[in-house]
């Protein structure tokens, strides 16, 4: 229908609407409700989503990394990025980088006297490794690396308990270097950082230019970039130029696990979500073929003035959007304040010190739910497809009234 047809139709919609004005506001309660549990959940499964992508690349991993090609494979510690000071200047001038940081990582030895302990002594650029590496940003003891520091290093507690160091005293680290000569020399333990798990053995950095000597392979083994957008991470990945030998590759793909967790995630927001809307279409759509049933001699009345069925579709399904109209305002209404209060408010969900999920430290003590656009878009599509999906049946069955047949029931 269309120009007056149009409105003709629409008013009549409405009016219909009004008849059962009971049956209305339940139906439109009904399907708030349905929507508004649906877009807790989405919003909660994307903070979910957007606390673990942070901790992800915020906890050493990063969104993209440059590496040598073959390291995704063998995860050499010796391998080193071509021209990386060159790669990293483009990077820190790209827009959609947050942050990029050059690494080097050495398998040593650190002694404190008798004690002994293996480590990964990660090299690292002190100025930007903060910005990258949330966990290193509060020393529970001492002060982080500084641009000028030699032969320093900063330590995890399980590592520092380990050996029975604090701040201020001095560690031996060995290392062997490429020749396969072992190199050694004293460090002096300048910050500890407390994570309050097992994910502290993983944290011994030093100055980068510390981690070549020991090493003896000049250059960054990798370079951490973290993203403004983590959902740009397929855009950027494919504008990132670098040289032949070298690869970007992406936080999925240097942990597939944590890529997993995110995958079943999001496929279980979509079956519940998916599962509340069908609970509410059916409550709709019952509702619906009640009224149709009640008004079999208004049908059968149009259809014997030369209403067609797709007229008769086109009044039901009119009505449907009307419905979902009011829905849709009702869920803004019921569900607007509760998920803002949840993106903005946030709940404790730990103590601090946060916990840890495989080698992923989760130290959020705050969770906060996802809102953006997303939402209203969401909204708008849940309550218009719970009230038209639901109509379509009842539509139809509306279209199948012969005037005679219900004239004769409905008298």
């Amino acid at each position: 229908m269309s120009g007056p047809r149009g409105s003709v139709a629409l008013r009549y919609a409405v009016r219909s609407l009004f008849r059962n004005g009971r049956r209305t506001i339940l139906s439109v309660a009904g399907v708030a409700v349905g929507c508004t549990v649906a877009l807790v959940d989405i919003g909660t499964a994307r903070g979910k989503v957007n606390m673990f992508l942070r901790s992800i690349g915020e906890g050493g991993v990063g969104h993209l990394r440059v590496v040598r090609e073959g390291w995704l494979e063998s995860r050499k510690a010796e391998l080193r990025v071509a021209e990386w000071r060159s790669v990293l200047g483009r990077l820190r001038a790209d827009p959609a980088v947050a942050v990029a940081t050059p690494r080097t990582r050495v398998q040593g030895m650190l002694a404190m006297g008798t004690r002994l302990t293996g480590a990964e002594v990660v090299g690292v650029d002190p100025a930007t490794e903060p910005k990258a590496y949330r966990y290193v940003r509060q020393m529970s003891a001492g002060r982080y690396l500084q641009p000028s520091d030699r032969r320093a290093l900063v330590l995890g507690r399980t590592l520092a308990n380990r050996l029975r160091v604090e701040p201020g005293d001095q560690v031996v680290v060995s290392a062997a270097d490429a020749g396969g000569m072992v190199r050694t020399d004293m460090f002096e333990v300048v910050g500890i950082v407390d994570l309050g798990g097992r994910l502290d053995a993983a944290i011994c950095q030093v100055p980068l230019a510390d981690a070549e000597w020991l090493s003896g392979i000049p250059g960054a083994g990798e370079i951490a970039v973290l993203l403004g957008d983590a959902g740009a991470v397929a855009r950027v990945r494919a504008s990132i130029a670098v040289p032949k030998g070298d690869a970007v590759v992406s936080w999925s793909q240097i942990s597939p696990q944590s890529a997993g967790a995110v995958k079943v995630n999001e496929v279980t927001q979509v079956i519940i979500s998916a599962i509340l809307l069908a609970v509410v279409l059916l409550g709709v759509a019952s509702a619906q073929l009640t009224a149709i049933l009640e008004r079999r001699r208004e049908f059968a009345v149009l259809a014997a003035l030369g209403a067609g069925r797709w007229t008769m579709v086109r009044l039901v399904l009119g009505e449907a959007v009307a419905l979902g109209t009011a829905s849709f305002v009702a869920t803004l209404a019921l569900a607007l304040p509760l998920v803002w209060y949840l993106a903005t408010t946030g709940i404790t969900v730990m103590a601090a010190g946060g916990m840890s999920v495989g080698d992923i430290a989760i130290v959020d003590t705050v969770f906060r739910s996802d809102f953006g656009r997303w939402f209203f878009v969401d909204a708008a599509l849940l309550a218009y497809a719970a009230t038209v999906l639901a109509s379509i049946y009842p539509a139809l069955f509306a279209a199948r009234f012969q005037p005679a047949e219900a004239l004769r029931v409905a008298g």
